[in-house]
């Protein structure tokens, strides 16, 4: 991106540059990524920040948001699917040839849940640094994941990781008028700015 066009050296001590090597040397995997947000209100001027309306939003409040919108009606329909399939693997008194068509069955009904789930597209108008598109992202993976364990169950677990591909950050959207905003969370596709 644009933040990296130009390249200026930070004046660095060697006491600043060992600060670094230690920091780099932590686990830095279980930061939560929305801490960008408040990174991008902070360095934000104060007049501009109002006029923006750019606040950050705590992800208990993201979550409030994004459950009933996004995850209740994908629970709902993922639920109808899990029913399906439950009811098309018992094997109850199938006869062989019906259990392997109702197996198949199975698998195409979870195929095709899978690959509705990967045709979704999410959109954030006023996204900022991208923390709404990524609490949503992992909402939805934890349904993704939900379905590639059942399918596991029916079909086999190295036949499913050969088939699916995930679901992507290039299905979550955001516009956004600050261009550096857009930048932090560059994994999400953005429009350009207004």
């Amino acid at each position: 991106g644009h933040f990296f066009q130009t390249v200026d050296a930070l004046p660095l001590e060697p006491a600043d540059v060992s600060l670094l090597i230690e920091a780099a040397q932590f686990d830095w995997s279980r930061v939560e990524p929305s801490i960008f947000g408040t990174l991008l209100v902070r360095a934000l001027d104060p007049a501009e920040r109002h006029r923006l309306g750019a606040e950050y939003t705590p992800r208990e409040y993201i979550e409030r948001l994004v459950e009933p919108t996004v995850i209740e009606p994908l629970r709902e329909r993922w639920t109808a699917v899990q029913a399906a399939v439950l009811q098309l693997t018992d094997l109850g008194d199938k006869k062989p040839g019906r259990v392997k068509k109702d197996r198949e069955a199975a698998i195409k009904e979870l195929l095709g849940f899978h690959a509705w789930l990967r045709g979704l597209r999410f959109l954030d108008p006023a996204c900022g640094s991208g923390n709404f598109l990524y609490v949503t992202m992992a909402a939805v993976k934890r349904i993704e994941h939900e379905v590639i364990r059942v399918l596991e169950d029916v079909r086999g677990k190295e036949q499913v990781e050969q088939v699916l591909e995930e679901v992507h950050p290039r299905q979550f959207h955001g516009i956004e008028v600050k261009r550096w905003a857009r930048e932090i969370a560059g994994n999400f596709e953005y429009n350009r700015p207004l």
